[in-house]
C-alpha cells in the first residue's frame, strides 16, 4: 500500500517526460510509473490466482501489462473475440 500511495503522489506531481535514473537505467518518469504499475499488477495477479472471490486487478492495470508484453514481443496489440483490445488477462492467469 505504501508503494501504491507513493506512486499516486508521484504521478500527480511530476511531468511524465521528466528523465529519471533507477537501477542503472535512464527512462522517463512516465515509463517508470508504468513499469511500477505493471509490477504491481503482476504481483496482484500472483496473490489472487488461487482466490476466486478476491478483488481482481483493475482493467487499466491489465491493459498496461498487455501493452508491455506486446511491446516486449514486438507484436501489434492483440484483439479479443469481441473486437476489443486487452480483453484477455496475461498468459498464465486463471
Amino acid at each position: 500500500m505504501e508503494t501504491a500511495s507513493a506512486l499516486v503522489t508521484a504521478a500527480e506531481d511530476v511531468d511524465p517526460r521528466f528523465v529519471v535514473g533507477t537501477q542503472g537505467h535512464v527512462l522517463t518518469s512516465g515509463d517508470w510509473m508504468r513499469a511500477l504499475a505493471v509490477e504491481a499488477t503482476v504481483h496482484h495477479l500472483d496473490l489472487v490466482a488461487h482466490l476466486p472471490t478476491a478483488l481482481q486487478p483493475a482493467k487499466d492495470g491489465l491493459a498496461c501489462v498487455r501493452a508491455t508484453i506486446d511491446a516486449l514481443l514486438d507484436r501489434s496489440r492483440w484483439t479479443g473475440a469481441t473486437g476489443t483490445t486487452h480483453e484477455r488477462p496475461p498468459a498464465g492467469y486463471r
